[in-house]
């Protein structure tokens, strides 16, 4: 699969994602599974701050909407954070 394909799939992902979290509000806390095509996603979490999980090898975390750290499951015991530019 093409890194193109990977990106517009992930992006879909956390578009659908963030508009469940609309509609389900803050208080409520998601833990969701989604397949999709050969991967699985797993997100858990609320509305400011979730994790999505993909295949059990890599974890992203969002905060207020934008992914601000990632976790290799083979290589990392703690999130690796983005720094701003």
């Amino acid at each position: 699969m093409g890194i193109e394909k990977m990106i517009i799939i992930f992006s879909v992902l956390i578009l659908l994602i963030l508009g469940l979290m609309l509609i389900y509000g803050k208080s409520k806390l998601l833990n969701k599974k989604y397949r999709v095509e050969n991967n699985m996603f797993h997100i858990k979490g609320n509305k400011d701050e979730f994790i999505i999980k993909k295949n059990d090898k890599v974890e992203f975390l969002i905060k207020d909407g934008e992914i601000v750290a990632i976790k290799n499951a083979k290589v990392d015991e703690n999130f690796v954070y983005y720094k701003e530019d």
